[in-house]
């Protein structure tokens, strides 16, 4: 398992918008991702399994 932390940026392993980590479960099998939806204007909160996630690299 990764070493993720809140306030790393992370995507989805199959491809996505660069999401932050805003919390992570006492399970550490989830986290709290959050990002900007610049069409609604804004921002959004999601439950992402930690297994789907790579830390992003830019």
């Amino acid at each position: 398992m990764s070493d993720f932390k809140e306030g790393d940026v992370v995507r989805l392993k199959s491809g996505s918008p660069a999401f932050t980590i805003a919390w992570i479960n006492q399970d550490r099998a989830s986290v709290g991702a959050t990002w900007f939806n610049e069409q609604a204007q804004k921002v959004e909160v999601q439950e992402v399994k930690i297994s789907t996630l790579l830390k992003d690299e830019d």
